[in-house]
């Protein structure tokens, strides 16, 4: 009998599922040109925490992927300024929001021309009932995320 038990149990405890309640957006950000050679791209002190951590690895991720360069001199200085991140949570409810500064830097000195951009960008997302840890660290890049795209379409209409 108790053979049963344990089989009975097991293949219970096999068939439970953990559902993710927020799942991590993957699309693609629109790609920003800047008219340079070069680009760097360089980070304030800010607090060290996870969503920061978070919001910093997505920073690198669309720096590398969706930053480009087209010109034939000049260089691009891309100052992450401020990434502050505010969660609130509660027994049942878990609250997010994203504030992130840039400021963009454009120099050319053979034209002797310098052009100065500075765009932030602030979302927040909420989520209440029964959820995890990752669903947590889901919500927090979600909102890295608007808040990139927020930034990257401010961006496209100023250069």
């Amino acid at each position: 009998m108790a053979k049963y038990l344990v089989l009975l149990f097991f293949l219970f405890i096999t068939s439970c599922k953990t559902t993710e309640v927020v799942t991590r957006d993957t699309s693609n950000l629109d790609t920003v040109v800047f008219d340079a050679v070069s680009k760097s791209l360089n980070f304030s002190e800010y607090e060290k925490n996870n969503a920061n951590q978070i919001a910093k690895e997505l920073i690198y991720e669309w720096y590398n992927n969706q930053i480009k360069t087209n010109g034939f001199e000049g260089q691009l200085e891309i100052n992450v300024s401020k990434i502050e991140t505010v969660s609130e949570k509660l027994d049942n409810y878990f609250k997010i929001t994203a504030n992130i500064l840039i400021d963009f830097k454009l120099e050319n000195t053979t034209l002797k021309s310098k052009k100065s951009y500075t765009v932030e960008a602030t979302e927040f997302a909420e989520i209440s009932g029964s959820f995890s840890i990752l669903d947590q660290e889901n919500l927090t890049a979600n909102v890295v995320r608007l808040a990139l795209k927020k930034i990257t379409n401010k961006i496209n209409t100023l250069i």
